[in-house]
């Protein structure tokens, strides 16, 4: 069996991690609509540039060209979904889905 090193400090940022998306999925617990901006939270500034808030009448900013993702705009949707699948909000809505 491979020894495994895991650091204090190591534990302690997967559960800030794990704890972040606990907080944010409680805060959207039984919430009929959730949107993007609100799950991950984005300032003021994201929100007024961003076509998800602009634009969008579905939560599903995946779908929606020219997001804002941490700040940074991304593409068409063809090109920046393979981004989308690894963030806590597509996976939220994906599993509410099912």
């Amino acid at each position: 069996m491979p020894d495994i090193k895991i650091t204090p400090n190591d534990l302690k940022k997967e559960f800030k991690k794990l704890n972040d998306i606990v907080e944010k999925l409680e805060s959207c617990h039984n919430k009929p609509d959730v949107n993007c901006w609100d799950f991950i939270k984005c300032n003021k500034e994201d929100r007024e540039n961003c076509p998800a808030f602009t634009q969008s009448t579905s939560n599903k900013c995946w779908l929606v060209a020219g997001t804002l993702c941490g700040s940074e705009a991304k593409g068409m949707m063809a090109k920046k979904v393979h981004n989308c699948k690894k963030c806590d909000f597509y996976s939220y809505i994906k599993e509410r889905s099912k």
